[in-house]
């Protein structure tokens, strides 16, 4: 039986890691930390650079959908994804809102006054959720005299494979200009806040470099493989 040769098994290890970074999740939620159905479960949040002065993007994988979803007779929403952002030394939270409403759009990020939380939406007894999470913004505030930034699109795209069921996609119309600034992301899933996710991005993430890196060795290897034969 032949032996594999090493060149080709290190091109196949490599191959295999740099698919596996590409499928992570820039910010990671444990699995099955859900309360209730399995509706309310988020997996990820995917988020580019965010210093990219084009914009940036978001992507939220998560099994909630657009439409919302009633629980008993609490008619729960898609909440709305809060941003704290470190700007200069001085930190400001944001509200970028992914469906519409009471009177704030989506594809908007308001600068937050007040907001209501995951306690102010629920009925009065008989349900567990997480408490005092933040879902909807409630008030305007202002973020170094911005009130708000709009023009980000927001598009629910749905999964064909499943468990993740969505694809919340999110090209944001603003970005850092703060070389050591950052953003902490916090997504409460519904105004239920039956699934939490948050994290602090500060830097491009690290799948874009593993591919890079993970490419260039490949390709060394491949120099390898013309002045080395495989041997049986």
């Amino acid at each position: 039986m032949k032996k594999v040769c090493f060149a080709v098994l290190l091109c196949v290890f490599l191959l295999a890691v740099i698919a596996a970074s590409a499928q992570a999740y820039t910010i990671n939620d444990p699995a099955s930390d859900r309360i209730g159905d399995a509706v309310f479960e988020t997996y990820g949040i995917n988020v580019s650079d965010i210093y990219n002065t084009g914009g940036f993007t978001i992507g939220i994988y998560t099994n909630y959908p657009q439409a919302g979803y009633t629980v008993g007779s609490w008619v729960t929403q898609p909440a709305d994804l809060f941003i704290t952002e470190t700007y200069n030394g001085s930190t400001y939270l944001w509200a970028l809102v992914l469906k519409d409403h009471d009177g704030f759009s989506a594809g908007t990020m308001y600068a937050v006054g007040s907001y209501l939380t995951s306690d102010d939406l629920a009925p009065s007894s008989g349900y567990t959720y997480n408490h005092d999470v933040p879902v909807y913004v409630e008030t305007v505030g202002n973020n170094y005299g911005y009130t708000e930034i709009s023009g980000s699109t927001v598009v629910w795209n749905t999964l064909a494979s499943g468990d993740p069921d969505y694809q919340i996609s999110i090209a944001a119309a603003f970005y850092e200009d703060d070389p050591t600034g950052s953003l902490a992301f916090r997504w409460g899933t519904g105004t239920c806040a039956n699934d939490v996710i948050s994290g602090t991005v500060s830097a491009t993430p690290i799948p874009g470099s593993l591919l890079f890196l993970g490419t260039g060795l490949v390709g060394l290897v491949g120099v390898g493989i013309r002045h080395k034969a495989c041997y049986a």
